[in-house]
């Protein structure tokens, strides 16, 4: 019964759906109010925003949170722009925080990341760092083979105990990363990477990923979807297959070292794919690739200790945990894990491609809903000791 509306457009505000004549979707409104909102900002009237957007917006130092909503009201894909103008207005809500702080931007899909509550406390207890632990060897690495032949590598967590969070010297730091003793009492198998394109497809039979490259890492993954993807590879090969604790990640991610990144106190793109226009503990900016890039592209020039790729930076990597901002608070000291956070939110860890570096740091904290899939989520997956 909409027929009689295909068509009907204004060239510069109509969505890529309109001239194709699809039906009429309340997202197609949403493109055309991302375009004036652009138009208005940058004083260009004669033409909406192209794939520049975002630099031109952060050029006029708008904040950075409110620099990627408005041109995803305009992306090419209907699911990244937001569903109605009810909801666009209440992302711009959820903004007004970052703004109101001067514009200090949120890590990519946190929704809120700065919490409402009061923020924590600067004191934190005296302790000592543990130190480094050393290079891992060949042998403590397994390789399972999935369907068609794909291989899957993981390498081996011993037990032990760590800092867990950032101390309040750490550029970059975020409130709610409070330094605390942390003992895994359980060694762990974890994935040498992030979960590939070419390994999803061998499990679930299908890419989701934006950016298709099988040496890449599979991208627009929801919480809900990894969670499918351990169940299905739980089945098909018998492993014990789970998403690793947030306290687990963070142990992998340090791989013994108690720096911000586990080669050391800087990162600007050259070290792990991030934003590196906006460097963390160096002035110098590095590259900015607008993309993932293929596993492993950095362990040459900054090897993991334990031998991992990818840890920081490239996708941000779902944990099993709920999201509270005050769990470290109050977290036990063993085997940590929090399963009754903030309603509908979920961990993140390791930052991504598109973020700023300071959200690649091992301590870095982020959140999103559970079914929210966008390009920059990814997932890692490990498997229990006695597996």
């Amino acid at each position: 019964m909409l027929s009689y509306l295909r068509g009907l457009h204004t060239p510069t505000y109509s969505s890529p759906q309109q001239r194709r004549g699809d039906d009429p979707d309340p997202r197609d409104d949403i493109h055309a109010l991302g375009v004036i909102a652009y138009q208005m900002l940058t004083g260009k009237l004669d033409s909406g925003p192209g794939t520049g957007a975002m630099r031109a917006l952060k050029r006029m130092n708008m904040a950075d949170n409110l620099a990627e909503l408005l041109p995803s009201c305009t992306s090419e894909d209907l699911d990244e722009r937001p569903e109605n103008a009810g909801e666009f207005r209440k992302k711009l809500v959820e903004l007004s925080p970052s703004q109101a702080s001067g514009g200090r931007r949120l890590p990519v899909g946190s929704e809120a990341t700065g919490s409402r509550r009061p923020p924590l406390a600067r004191t934190e207890p005296a302790v000592v760092l543990p130190p480094p632990a050393p290079v891992r060897k060949a042998r403590d690495r397994q390789q399972v083979t999935l369907s068609g032949g794909v291989s899957m590598a993981f390498a081996w967590c011993p037990p032990g105990t760590f800092l867990m969070g950032s101390p309040v010297s750490e550029e970059g730091r975020c409130e709610n990363e409070l330094q605390h003793e942390v003992t895994l009492t359980k060694g762990f198998w974890i994935g040498v990477c992030p979960v590939t394109q070419e390994q999803w497809l061998s499990v679930m039979g299908s890419n989701p990923s934006y950016f298709p490259d099988f040496t890449r890492p599979v991208d627009t993954v929801s919480w809900q979807e990894a969670i499918e993807f351990c169940e299905n590879l739980k089945e098909k090969m018998g492993l014990g297959v789970r998403l690793p604790t947030e306290a687990e990640w963070e142990y992998a991610a340090r791989g013994g070292t108690a720096t911000p990144y586990y080669w050391g106190h800087d990162l600007n793109g050259r070290q792990a794919n991030c934003d590196g226009t906006y460097p963390c503990g160096v002035s110098q900016m590095g590259p900015y690739l607008a993309r993932t890039s293929a596993v492993g592209t950095y362990a040459e020039g900054y090897p993991h200790p334990w031998g991992l790729l990818d840890m920081l930076g490239n996708v941000w990597e779902w944990c099993m945990d709920w999201y509270d901002a005050e769990f470290f608070l109050r977290c036990p000291k063993y085997d940590p894990v929090c399963m009754d956070g903030e309603k509908n939110y979920l961990v993140l860890r390791g930052g991504c491609w598109h973020d700023d570096a300071k959200y690649a740091r091992a301590a870095c904290r982020s959140r999103s809903g559970q079914t929210r899939r966008i390009r920059f989520y990814g997932l890692r997956v490990v498997c229990p000791g006695d597996s």
